[in-house]
């Protein structure tokens, strides 16, 4: 038997060698060509890179089809870790016929410069290229549908990439830690962002997200210190935690309505930020969201939200005024730590917790006001300034109960840090508390309110428009008081002076001098006046419109240059000199003084001089309808004398002729 057992064993010995140097391919399916090995499917004679030697190196290229025996078969895909940490791999070269490329297929190429994604390809597996260091740009072709996890994460010398539009989605870590990349177009196809997407990408300066993504995922762009400008699109409904985290240089970010949580260190270390507002749909803030946002100086915290998460706002040195909501519930541990620049604020009725160490570290930190009997966490006050005023308030009337839409409080006592009362003498103003809020009392005997008051300086009613007195408002309130002290209050009518309304005069307002509507400009004097021929006085008209609205004169519708006639006081009086009126023929004219509240009329009538007989036809024309108007006889004496000539005349002819015959 030992015999045997022997002799196996040395047959096997002998034929190993033949063993090893005949391929398989037959069984096992695979097949080594160089230093790459291939599993290939004589059913569908297609081949997959499965395996490259660790020792490859320089450039390489991947044939289209391989030969097994004599069989051929086309290279369709790239399998998971095929080139992995080959670190002296530097170029190569896929065929047009891989569609797809498995996990890890290339990553930790530490030398790999350039490589060309063939157009058949639809997807990039989780950490294809990741840590490709060397890897300085890439082309993802048009077909890729989809960018796996962590795909080109820490390729350090990657400092540009074109995302393709049918990109739907990228995966979580896909080009985390990328430090040379400055720019990246997403494309509007893309929906989902992953978690630490674009983490530690620090070169990457702007950003585009497109409208389609709903949501920015965990640590998204956290890192990203050079990232100075943002647009979150509308549609965005959540902000994930540590989203912007460390983002140093960014100075401003609009978050849009639609979000409704800020999660955990969102924008923690965005010491560049100065201002941010929160949308209104936000219900909570998470721990730590703005911490560390050292150059933020005021933020304003919408009504909808019901807690501030832990840390909130810790380390916002910066930061004076913050404006709590009433529907906030909790204010957690820690979350105004070191607000060093914060003076005062006003903790709602709603809150009923503050907690530990809650304003720690606020050294400027002055008043603080919060509702009586409301439970304080442990060192709530600590080491904030030592004359810190706590005033402890009672609600009189709520906002939604109030006219002004304030809460209406009255002091009931007032205590320092440590919650001993302070029992010397001090004022505090009605307004005190800041928007939203109305001291109306101070129970204290020690405690004097004073009022806020807005100086109205007096102005004086007009013709039309109402004035007022000099008086002093409220600012907090809303009443008046008729001196600086506020002391004589007065309603709201005693400060108004009611418009004293027009007095007219010639057409005008003797106040405002505002035409009278109802004002008819005419001749008061003068009117259908008669001026003769040879006279030496001027003719004389006056307009009942003012001297001072004076335009000019007309005659038959022309203007007379004012050489031709004076105008004085009283109301307007105009007087037609007589070497003007020389000039009108005899008979009837039209006179118009034209003011600027209007025009008054009249006629005038043109006599012949006296004695002058009017031989040409145009003058008797010209005097037919005056003689008939006026009844003018001076033409008789000289009718009847030619009536009496023409008589003898024919008298003398006729006894002539008798004497004759």
């Amino acid at each position: 038997m030992k015999k045997r057992f022997l002799s196996l064993l040395c047959i096997l010995a002998f034929a190993l060698p033949f063993v090893a140097a005949t391929p398989c391919f037959a069984d096992t399916g695979e097949t080594t060509i160089g230093n790459i090995t291939y599993q290939h499917d004589t059913e569908t004679d297609e081949a997959m890179v499965t395996h490259a030697d660790s020792g490859i190196s320089g450039d390489v290229e991947i044939p289209g089809t391989i030969e097994v025996g004599d069989q051929k078969y086309k290279v369709t895909s790239i399998g998971d870790h095929a080139f992995s940490w080959c670190t002296d791999l530097t170029e190569i070269t896929i065929p047009e016929g891989v569609t797809s490329i498995g996990n890890h297929a290339f990553r930790g190429c530490s030398s790999l410069t350039q490589i060309t994604i063939p157009e058949g390809v639809t997807s990039i597996g989780d950490y294809v290229f990741s840590e490709c260091s060397s890897l300085t740009q890439i082309t993802i072709p048009e077909g890729v549908t989809s960018i796996g996890d962590g795909a080109f994460s820490y390729c350090y010398g990657l400092t540009q990439i074109a995302i393709p539009e049918g990109v739907t989605s990228i995966g979580d870590v896909a080009f985390r830690g990328c430090s040379s990349l400055t720019e990246v177009a997403i494309p509007e196809s893309v929906t989902s962002i992953g978690g630490g997407a674009f983490n530690a990408c620090s070169s990457l300066t702007q950003i585009t997200i497109p409208e389609g993504v709903t949501s920015i995922g965990d640590y998204a762009f956290s890192g990203c210190s050079s990232l100075t400008q943002i647009a979150i699109p509308e549609g965005v409904t959540s902000i994930g935690d540590y989203a912007f985290s460390g983002c140093s240089s960014l100075t401003q970010i609009a978050i849009p309505e639609g979000v409704t949580s800020i999660g955990d260190f969102a924008f923690n270390g965005c010491s560049s930020l100065t201002q941010i507002a929160i949308p209104e749909g936000v219900t909570s803030i998470g721990e730590r969201a703005f911490n560390n946002c050292s150059s933020l100086t005021q933020i304003t915290i919408p009504e909808g939200v019901t807690s501030i998460g832990e840390g909130a706002f810790a380390y916002c040195f910066r930061l004076k005024e913050i404006t709590i909501p009433e529907d906030v519930i909790s204010i957690g541990d820690y979350a105004f730590t070191y607000c060093s620049s914060l003076t005062e604020v006003a903790i709602p009725e709603s809150v009923t917790s503050i907690g530990d160490n809650a304003f720690y570290g606020c050294v400027n930190l002055t008043n603080v006001y919060v509702r009586e009997d409301l439970s304080l966490g442990t060192g709530s006050f600590l080491n904030v300034s030592q004359g810190v005023h706590v005033w402890c308030y009672k609600v009189l009337k709520n906002a939604e109960a109030s006219e002004d839409g304030k809460v209406h409080v009255a002091i009931v006592s007032v205590e320092d840090k440590d919650g001993t009362d302070i029992t010397a003498s001090l004022a505090i103003s009605d307004g005190a508390m800041g928007d939203g809020y109305v001291i109306d009392e101070v129970k204290p005997s020690n405690l004097t309110l004073k009022h806020t008051l807005t100086k109205t300086e007096a102005t004086p009613a007009t013709c039309t428009e109402p004035g007022n007195v000099e008086y002093w408002t409220c600012d907090a309130c809303g009443k008046y008081f008729s001196d600086e002290n506020g002391s004589n209050e007065i309603t709201a009518e005693d400060t108004m002076l009611k418009a004293i309304g027009h007095s007219y005069e010639s057409g005008r307002c003797t106040v405002c001098s505002e035409v009278d509507p109802a004002f008819k400009a005419m001749i008061i004097e003068g009117a259908n006046g008669k001026w003769q021929k040879g006279s030496e006085d001027g003719l004389s008209f006056t307009s009942n419109a003012a001297f001072a609205d004076f335009q000019k004169v007309q005659v038959d519708g022309n203007d007379v240059d004012s050489s031709n006639y004076t105008v004085k006081e009283g109301s307007t009086v105009v007087t037609l000199k007589p070497s003007y009126l020389e000039t009108l023929s005899v008979g009837k004219h039209m006179l118009a003084i034209v003011s600027d509240t209007g025009t008054a009329e009249t006629e005038f009538t043109v006599l012949a001089a006296e004695g002058e007989a009017v031989d040409s036809k145009a003058d008797n024309d010209g005097d037919k309808e005056s003689l008939a108007k006026t009844g003018d006889d001076s033409m008789l004496p000289i009718t009847v004398l030619s009536i009496l000539a023409v008589v003898s005349i024919a008298t003398g002819v006729f006894a002539l002729r008798r004497s004759r015959i």
